[in-house]
């Protein structure tokens, strides 16, 4: 993944569940299945997490809100590691995984921000 050496490696450190080498991250302006879901700003899909464009310049810049979108994407690729049909799951179990990713990644963004601050 293409971010700052100390983005990454707060990551590897609060996510030590998640490969962080497996992991492919994309920029588009337009996401996978954006008719489904075109409000969405990322989208998980097994280990390759999508987010909207203008999250790379967010991300270099080491913005908390963008590094909480990371987290709550980066969640989800844990939640599906090891679940071969991870689709089946994240539709039996939407709200569920949803509502852990969010939590989870407000908590991280505030572990980012006690550690580095706000933006």
């Amino acid at each position: 993944m293409n971010l700052p050496w100390q983005l990454l490696a707060w990551l590897q450190r609060v996510l030590p569940g998640v490969d962080l080498a497996r992991v492919r991250l994309t920029f588009a302006d337009r996401l996978p299945f954006d008719w489904v879901s075109a409000k969405k700003d990322g989208l998980t899909l097994g280990a390759s997490v999508y987010l909207r464009s203008r999250y790379a310049e967010q991300l270099q810049a080491l913005r908390p809100n963008a590094i909480e979108l990371l987290c709550h994407e980066l969640t989800h690729v844990e939640q599906f590691a090891g679940h071969f049909f991870w689709p089946v799951l994240y539709l039996c179990q939407r709200a569920d995984l949803e509502a852990r990713a969010y939590q989870r990644a407000r908590e991280l963004r505030a572990m980012w921000e006690a550690e580095f601050g706000p933006a």
